[in-house]
């Protein structure tokens, strides 16, 4: 198992200098009462986000005031976005990328097993890495909640680990 927190990423996100995104629209927000407080000022446009930026990024459900588009479509933008920062971490620095991730990543994985895979993982297809979503629907009772159908995920499960 791999679990990373906040600083991991931004971490990662900066010792790779940044990576480009097009941001879709302006994504503006501010909640002081989030840990961590969380002030989001992004503009529309291609542009290289920094470990705080992508953050902000990653972080925005929402502008000030208005109703937002729910998780699904933020899930998909972080997807979209750990996709590229995958992409750029499998070169030349991904031995540096998984020394700055180990000090801010809880798992099971001992730091010498890391680098042997992320060694051998650079040169790697992105065109061969699949994403997947559970199955599942949005439920609109008062609050949203991911409803997963489990007869779909478990499809899905035997799908993946029959490949």
């Amino acid at each position: 198992y791999v679990k990373i927190n906040y600083d991991g990423l931004k971490a990662v996100v900066d010792v790779l200098g940044g990576v480009e995104v097009d941001v879709p629209f302006d994504m503006k927000y501010d909640d002081p009462a989030a840990d961590p407080p969380l002030h989001i000022d992004l503009t529309a446009g291609t542009q290289v986000l920094t470990g705080d930026k992508a953050m902000e990024y990653l972080r925005w459900r929402k502008n000030n005031g208005e109703a937002g588009e729910g998780d699904l479509p933020r899930i998909e933008r972080q997807q979209k976005f750990l996709k590229l920062l995958l992409n750029k971490s499998l070169s030349y620095k991904l031995p540096t990328v998984a020394n700055t991730v180990f000090e801010y990543v809880k798992t099971n994985m001992p730091l010498d097993q890391i680098l042997f895979y992320a060694a051998k993982a650079i040169g790697f297809e992105m065109e061969n890495l699949n994403r997947y979503r559970i199955p599942g629907d949005v439920s609109h009772d008062g609050h949203e909640f991911y409803i997963h159908d489990p007869q779909e995920t478990e499809d899905l499960m035997i799908e993946i680990y029959s490949q």
